[in-house]
């Protein structure tokens, strides 16, 4: 074999050699000696709007038994207007204005807080009221007025305050007073007594000697024992002077 036919052999060795290593390069393979290359992990594409991800829905229950709480005027409050939305009352010929429960007395100066005048008259109570019973008679409670239900007209109506009911909680505007070192309170001519063992207050009869300093509104003048006097809701205010002030106390 001469020179030129041993050039030509080697070069066609390679050309066949290095077509093959291409081959299995392109084809996933490997070189010989070496490992296999590791797959090219694939970047998952952003999509150019993301989808926005919905907030928990947060549900707040309200308890049937504990109705949210309304701050409402305390008593003697006076407003230069009734409130918006309110409803006119006529009791024994008076004007009165009631909204969610509280009862309004118009006056020369404006629209005084007061608890519900007796005989008033409403066809739903307002949200939040309670249930009272005394001496097996159910009453219906609100912000210191208490209402019996007429099952002929189907109306609440407001009276006395019983005795020995017993509520939770002071409406607003309340007055505490003091005799013989005992304590009450007060809310237009309605009496409480607390009861720490139960942790209640309890109406009881107006305390003789007792002495407010101002007269509930819707009182009467009257003339008793030869000398003037004052009545609301069947207790009887004598007034005197103290410290250069008018009160009023309780004599009957």
């Amino acid at each position: 074999m001469n020179k030129s036919h041993f050039k030509r052999l080697l070069l066609t060795l390679f050309v066949v050699m290095t077509a093959a290593m291409f081959s299995l390069e392109a084809a996933g393979g490997m070189y010989p000696g070496c490992s296999p290359a590791a797959p090219q992990a694939h970047k998952k594409r952003r999509p150019l709007n993301p989808p926005k991800h919905k907030p928990k829905t947060v549900v707040v229950v309200k308890s049937h038994n504990q109705p949210p709480r309304v701050v409402h005027h305390p008593y003697g409050k006076i407003l230069h207007t009734p409130p918006v939305g309110h409803t006119l009352v006529v009791v024994k010929g008076h004007n009165y204005y009631y909204h969610h429960g509280v009862y309004y007395w118009p006056g020369k100066t404006g629209y005084a807080v007061i608890a519900g005048p007796i005989g008033a008259r409403i066809t739903v109570l307002p949200t939040g009221y309670r249930e009272i019973v005394v001496r097996k008679v159910p009453y219906f409670y609100y912000y210191g007025t208490y209402y019996h239900f007429d099952p002929v007209e189907k109306v609440y109506v407001v009276v006395e305050s019983p005795q020995d009911a017993e509520i939770e909680e002071l409406p607003e505007g309340y007055e505490t007073l003091s005799l013989d070192s005992a304590s009450y309170y007060y809310y237009h001519g309605t009496y409480y007594r607390f009861d720490p063992v139960r942790n209640l207050y309890v109406v009881i009869r107006a305390p003789i000697g007792v002495v407010l300093k101002t007269l509930p509104y819707g009182y009467e003048e009257v003339v008793w024992q030869n000398k003037p006097h004052y009545v609301y809701r069947g207790v009887y205010y004598l007034p005197f002077r103290h410290k250069g002030v008018t009160v009023y106390k309780v004599v009957k």
